[in-house]
């Protein structure tokens, strides 16, 4: 294979194309880039590639730069791999010219360069552009970089741009190195390479970066990155704004260095983790008609995007979520907003030693990344955005945000824009929720019953302060988990009526406590209800056993199970009752063991209940795990299945002794 010079690739002689066109999917320019141990010297691999090239040309060795990959695309060559190679030598030429031509010899020179050119980024071309216009003749005492900052086409936007500042970097170490050298631009030709253009031998990209062993392929962020600030240019979405706050300049910066902070080698998956959900919740909040082929489209790119954020492309941005995602980085660059939390429980949804920053940009496990977890950050977003930060106002707002994620069905793309709609609605008073749910009417129909429940307290906490830390330490329950609907229910108050009896609430309040802080209820408990209403709570549940020939039934598996049974609005009343009894028997202060002792069985009640009654420490022993039992059909036996779920026969069931 024949080798060739940077003239040579400039003037075409390996293969017909129009100019050499670093794409946008490729990094910045780094060999220039100042070194971090020592600020006036550049990195060490650009260091050590432009020494060697030095001191090849000083003592007129050929060197050989290895292979230079690419492709022609709309008559264009573009390198995938020698990027920072072809840009040395582009600053390498453009500086002997400078320094050894002039007139006609030298715009003749620079005609060729311009030949060359970048789409990273706009003012990386403008800047490389200008450059070929330059005519100008060196000297010995002359720093490049200050004469080309000094030039009146010199704007501070090339100082932002990372591939400019690296070659204005670049031609300042040039010109020192050659200071001491003093070589001319004839012994550029020294420095050779080989091209390989991959549609002459049918090499895909992907192949490309398998077989080549320095190649490093973009990732995914990388190249939603470059897609996106040219697709902004292009646009003119950042028409007329600083370049400090443009996205490209930020991205390389303050927001990179947010992501680095919080997940140091997963940065980049993060970042596009973060960038997909803002995406998410802006596509979902845009959706107008979930019923029209557009909405339903709509939808099932929503559920592809939350699947994996590898399927985000730049046809997902719209100019509204592209000012939006800008705006919330923002938000959590610079400023420590990326640790706030509320200081309440928020279970499933967020790890206690986690926050919602971090657990949107999840790269270990997507799938804690559920719709409510979606809604509980934009909520938190708004507040950030919106509200004078103080921990006790955040706290109060996420918590009635949380007790409505917990308490509703958030599961799908339709349910999650109606919880959104509600949270945006809410945010016109995320400042003093309380005060705000209080004095206004909520227009959404979204988790009705629940918002009706915040409402109450809400107008509660407004008119008596001191009950705020009893419903905040209730909601904590893991009974009530944000509702305290059943807590109301035992008290007997109206939703529509702001009053309550405090002193009966603490009691109540002290039962649920007692009886329903773990994630299991006591068997005594479960002897309990065998004396409230009609006996008969376990009739909740049912089913046949086929190998004991009886009616299966269950003594409440455990505490959540006694919560969506007995204890949700939507329960049969005589459920509630049940509950709502067992509970009053308890509000005294009577221990369990004191008020089955004075219990009066019903004349009618079967033997084998009242044997349960009569002896409540033998359900520990014989109806363990889900608590199943098994009722004959007449009603007259009844077998506890000593753990079983499925008991292959009456044998291995114990059977309650009858009189």
């Amino acid at each position: 294979m024949s080798k060739y010079t940077f003239t040579d690739l400039l003037e075409k002689k390996c293969f017909p194309f129009s100019k050499i066109e670093i794409p946008i999917l490729q990094r910045d320019y780094v060999q220039g880039q100042k070194s971090k141990e020592d600020s006036e010297q550049i990195n060490k691999t650009g260091f050590r590639f432009i020494d060697a090239i030095f001191e090849s040309m000083k003592n007129g060795n050929p060197m050989d730069m290895d292979f230079i990959y690419g492709s022609v695309e709309n008559e264009n060559f573009i390198p995938l791999d020698g990027q920072q190679r072809l840009t040395t030598l582009f600053l390498l030429h453009w500086y002997f010219a400078c320094k050894d031509f002039v007139g006609d010899e030298l715009r003749e020179k620079l005609e060729l360069l311009s030949n060359f050119s970048y789409e990273t980024r706009i003012s990386s071309r403008e800047f490389c552009s200008e450059l070929c216009r330059l005519e100008k003749k060196f000297a010995i005492d002359e720093i490049p970089s200050k004469y080309i900052q000094n030039e009146s086409w010199f704007f501070n936007k090339f100082k932002l741009d990372p591939t400019v500042s690296s070659m204005l970097n670049m031609l300042d170490v040039i010109h020192k190195l050659d200071s001491v050298a003093n070589v001319s631009y004839e012994k550029l030709s020294l420095l050779q390479f080989d091209i390989l253009n991959m549609d002459n031998f049918g090499l895909s990209e992907s192949l490309y970066l398998k077989m080549n062993a320095r190649g490093k392929e973009l990732t995914d962020f990388e190249k939603i990155k470059a897609e996106l600030e040219k697709l902004a240019d292009d646009s003119k979405w950042e028409e007329g704004i600083a370049e400090t706050e443009k996205f490209y300049y930020k991205a390389d910066r303050m927001w990179t260095d947010l992501f680095w902070k919080n997940f140091k080698s997963l940065s980049d998956e993060a970042f596009l983790n973060f960038i997909s959900e803002i995406i998410i919740t802006c596509q979902t909040l845009k959706i107008e008609n979930l019923e029209t082929e557009s909405g339903k489209q709509q939808v099932r790119k929503i559920q592809r995007l939350g699947s994996n954020s590898e399927n985000l492309s730049v046809e997902d941005f719209t100019k509204d979520s592209f000012t939006r995602l800008k705006k919330i980085l923002d938000l959590y660059s610079g400023n420590e907003k990326d640790t706030k939390n509320a200081k309440i429980n928020f279970w499933e949804f967020c790890k206690k030693e986690k926050n919602f920053f971090r657990t949107i940009c999840s790269v270990e496990d997507k799938s804690v990344v559920t719709y409510p977890v979606r809604g509980l950050f934009f909520a938190q977003n708004l507040y950030l955005e919106n509200a004078e930060f103080s921990e006790e106002s955040f706290s109060d707002w996420m918590r009635v945000i949380r007790n409505i994620a917990e308490n509703a069905t958030v599961d799908t793309v339709q349910t999650f824009k109606g919880f959104l709609n509600l949270i945006q609605e809410l945010s016109a008073g995320c400042n003093d929720i309380y005060k705000y749910l209080s004095e206004h009417n909520v227009e959404s129909n979204f988790a009705k019953s629940q918002v009706q429940e915040e409402i109450y307290k809400a107008k509660m906490i407004i008119k008596e302060n001191s009950i705020k830390s009893l419903f905040c330490e209730l909601e904590e329950n893991p009974f009530c988990k944000g509702k305290l609907y059943f807590a109301f229910y035992c008290c007997d108050i109206d939703f529509k009526k702001a009053n309550l009896d405090i002193e009966l609430f603490k009691k109540v309040k002290s039962v649920f406590d007692d009886y329903f802080s773990e994630d299991d209820i006591s068997d005594d408990f479960r002897v309990l209800l065998f004396t409230c209403g009609d006996n008969s709570f376990y009739q909740y549940w049912g089913g046949w056993a086929y190998a004991t020939e009886t009616i299966k039934r269950c003594c409440i598996k455990n505490t959540a199970d006694l919560n969506g049974n007995f204890a949700r609005i939507e329960c049969a009343a005589w459920r509630k009752d049940i509950l709502k009894e067992a509970v009053a028997k308890l509000l005294e202060g009577s221990k369990i063991e004191k008020i089955l002792s004075e219990y009066k069985i019903p004349k009618n009640m079967p033997q084998w209940k009242r044997w349960i009654i009569k002896n409540p420490k033998e359900l520990a022993k014989h109806c363990t795990k889900s608590h199943y039992f098994g009722i004959t059909g007449d009603n007259k036996e009844c077998y506890l299945y000593n753990g079983y779920q499925r008991p292959s026969s009456l044998d291995v069931c114990f059977k309650i002794p009858i009189k």
